[in-house]
């Protein structure tokens, strides 16, 4: 095929660059999959007009989203662990754009509802594919790197989906966007098809795994380990749940907030426009763009994660907080503390390096998976609850600063709680010059749970 014989020439003139290439091709995805999550808050008002729904069905319409996104990830990880990254990507773009094409023609709220949980479904793979990537073509120690850097490049999907989407939206009925969206999964699902693909004998990696990793004594690799018996590895670390709670209940501010209700409780408090207040709500995820780099750096000069994660939801409660005040302050004060928000929030990524660590690298994207299942109860549980208590607040009448101030109070509690856990975790930076054997150590320690200190 003329793709595979472009990679083998690619990789032979530039074998250092093979790696980054796929990458870059992985993140495109991820950053389309972040524009459709978040445009629930710029399309919240269409929705609400367009079906004749409260503040209830809207939570579930944006929400439905994370139903499938978390109830897709175990399966989604444990596929792209059988199937490649290549056809995984390439089905969840075509799936993506399947449920955009639903919502655009979506004549009623029941419809809507089932395009929005196909386009949960084929995002499901969005983040996972940039971890198994990190996992498959790049070393242990660059993995924290590069999860930071998948994170950073995908929220600029979220940039895009605020002001720029908030502007088109302005000069385009938001149905019609949906359709561009369509067209934009089927290119994107082209690029993967021809740009990913998984490592080979040749590659630079695999000799370089082939030199330093230890023979190893445990069976993690056969080739009939099930998804079973993989997933009871996982689910018996404690270690595993504590971490990925923690990353849970430190996303709950993105899920509930940001991608949902952010731009209406901007709007409300700060009495600005729809545009004014999706400009302030990227800064979140402008701050998330610059972040992710630098909690990997941070994390590597500490050599620790859990001390980099208390850092980051520590600081997360303090920007949180200043929002939640925001009708006393000024607007550019706000929007400075929604960029701080943002970055605050970056190590929050470290929760998915943490546990990855713990297991070996052929269930990397079953622990992926789980982590993400996890993670992503934040949306299912917190944006129908915000609109739930929302509803029970105005009783019918228009949400004032105050009501959006209580509906949010659950949301600080969280984040609060996510800084209480990093107590609790243990530490999984990999000692020095003693990578490969701190990952051969914690895949018999997983193997053989009865003995494991975790």
């Amino acid at each position: 095929m003329p793709a595979k014989h472009l990679h083998k020439q690619f990789s032979k003139a530039f074998p250092g660059l093979v790696p980054w290439v796929i990458w870059v091709f992985a993140i495109l995805f991820y950053m389309y999959q972040v524009i459709l999550r978040i445009s629930a808050s710029v399309f919240a008002d269409d929705w609400v007009t367009t079906y004749g729904i409260g503040m209830n069905e809207l939570g579930m319409l944006s929400g439905v989203f994370y139903y499938a996104y978390g109830g897709m990830q175990i399966s989604s990880g444990r596929l792209m662990d059988k199937w490649g990254v290549r056809k995984m990507l390439t089905f969840a773009a075509l799936m993506c754009a399947f449920g955009s094409y639903i919502m655009a023609l979506a004549p009623t709220y029941t419809i809507a509802m089932i395009g929005r949980f196909c386009v949960g479904v084929g995002s499901s793979c969005g983040y996972l594919g940039c971890l198994k990537i990190a996992t498959l073509w790049f070393s242990p120690r660059q993995t924290g790197l590069i999860v930071g850097l998948s994170f950073s490049f995908g929220m600029i999907g979220g940039v895009l989906g605020n002001t720029p989407l908030a502007l088109l939206n302005q000069h385009m009925h938001w149905q019609d966007i949906q359709m561009y969206f369509v067209w934009v999964g089927i290119g994107i699902a082209g690029l993967v098809w021809v740009g990913i693909r998984s490592p080979n004998k040749h590659d630079l990696i695999t000799k370089l795994r082939t030199r330093t990793a230890p023979a190893r004594a445990t069976p993690t690799k056969k080739k009939n380990t099930s998804l079973v018996h993989s997933l009871m590895i996982i689910a018996k670390t404690p270690q595993a749940w504590v971490m990925a709670i923690c990353g849970m209940l430190m996303y709950v501010p993105i899920a509930a907030f940001t991608d949902l209700w952010g731009i209406s409780y901007f709007q409300t408090t700060l009495g600005i426009s729809e545009t004014e207040a999706s400009a302030i709500n990227s800064l979140t995820f402008l701050g998330i763009v610059c972040s992710g780099p630098i909690y990997a750096m941070l994390s590597n000069h500490l050599r620790s994660h859990k001390k980099t994660m208390r850092i980051s939801a520590v600081c997360l409660c303090f920007a949180f907080g200043g929002i939640l005040i925001a009708p006393i302050l000024p607007s550019t004060l706000v929007g400075f503390l929604s960029f701080l928000f943002g970055f605050f929030f970056g190590g929050e990524i470290l929760c998915y390096v943490a546990v990855v660590s713990l297991f070996s690298r052929s269930i990397s994207g079953l622990a992926s998976g789980f982590t993400n299942t996890v993670v992503n109860l934040s949306g299912i549980i917190f944006q129908p609850l915000v609109g739930y208590i929302l509803a029970a607040l105005i009783e019918g009448s228009t949400p004032t600063s105050s009501t959006y101030q209580i509906a949010l109070l659950p949301v600080f509690g969280c984040i609060v709680l996510s800084v209480v856990l990093t107590f609790f975790m243990i530490e999984t930076f990999p000692p020095k010059k003693k990578i490969a054997e701190s990952r051969h150590h914690t895949i018999a320690e997983t193997q053989n749970p009865d003995k494991s200190k975790l």
